[in-house]
């Protein structure tokens, strides 16, 4: 099973998800919202054999924009 890096190269922490759909859905992983801290924070989702949308936000105000961005298994996505 292949799992799926996030890393924040922000200067602001961010919140991110990360889908468990289509082959993946079922399959263990979750679909929570973690913290990533600033400048280099990152976290690796597990359980991901398939493509899955990347949500991330940048601030936790109602109604705040959330970015969306496309993760492979076996590789790292870096968020700017």
């Amino acid at each position: 099973m292949s799992t799926l890096r996030v890393t924040n190269n922000t200067v602001q922490d961010i919140h991110v998800s990360v889908t468990a759909t289509g082959g993946d859905f079922n399959k263990g992983g979750n679909e929570n919202w973690f913290i990533l801290k600033t400048n280099g924070g990152s976290d690796t989702w597990g359980s991901r054999t398939h493509w899955q949308v990347i949500h991330f936000t940048r601030s936790q105000t109602p109604g705040a924009l959330v970015e969306t961005i496309l993760g492979f298994p076996g590789s790292t996505v870096n968020i700017y």
